[in-house]
């Protein structure tokens, strides 16, 4: 038979097993992603200390039942949230400019909407890849044409983090700016027009807490390089 602090200490760890082996798949899937945040880890405690609590409540007397009560507690906390986030659709894009995504099989391209005086001077492929991201979500970058460092007018938007996208290229444009990289749009044109960016995902302490607790991971980004690549 357990003692009462036993019981505590095997709860814990049940309510820790969760979170822990979400983190062994997430990590062995793509170990290239940034190291968790401070909120994974209190998000470890909270469950540890919900886990201890109901195996002390329900007065579990083996092992085997302390360590099954304890995970009941993540599981109650992330049901809870999964039924928030299917109440609300925009959440996973609400708290951060920016989520990492999966990418569809094969590029799939879109027209952002781009508003600009005369014709397009040409057309450019802007295909993105994240580095240390979780494969489960979509978001979005920001990019905006500019004429010798002013940005054109009405020619700014976004695109879609998880897939190529073919934008047509404002008459006068010199240079393209993609989350505040800037890349020359000759040197674009001359290669093909193609744009290679690449995005470094990084973890934050609210986008890893909420993941811990069971909802989405959400990042920020860390940093992008822009490349311009040869027509394939």
């Amino acid at each position: 038979m357990l003692k009462r602090m036993e019981a505590v200490a095997f709860g814990a760890l049940g309510g820790m097993c969760p979170t822990i082996a979400k983190l062994a798949g997430s990590y062995s899937s793509n170990p290239l992603q940034d190291v968790p945040a401070l909120g994974v880890f209190i998000g470890l405690a909270l469950f540890a200390f919900l886990g201890g609590v109901i195996a002390l409540g329900f007065g579990s007397n083996e092992v085997k039942a302390a360590i099954v009560a304890g995970i009941a507690a993540p599981a109650i906390v992330t049901n809870v949230i999964s039924g928030a986030q299917e109440k609300d659709p925009g959440a996973e894009l609400a708290l951060l400019n920016f989520v990492p995504a999966a990418y569809a099989e094969g590029p799939v391209l879109g027209t952002p909407i781009t508003r600009f005086a005369g014709q397009p001077q040409g057309f450019v492929t802007v295909r993105p890849t994240v580095v240390g991201g979780s494969p489960l979500q979509v978001g979005t970058l920001n990019y905006a044409w500019m004429r010798n460092g002013v940005v054109i007018a009405d020619s700014a938007g976004e695109l879609r983090a998880s897939y190529a996208q073919s934008l047509a290229v404002p008459f006068g444009a010199t240079e393209l700016t993609v989350a505040g990289q800037t890349i020359s749009v000759q040197d674009v044109l001359s290669e093909g027009g193609v744009v290679d960016v690449t995005v470094f995902a990084k973890a934050t302490f609210g986008g890893d807490l909420r993941w811990a607790l069971g909802g989405q991971r959400q990042l920020q980004v860390g940093g992008v390089a822009l490349e311009a690549t040869a027509a394939q």
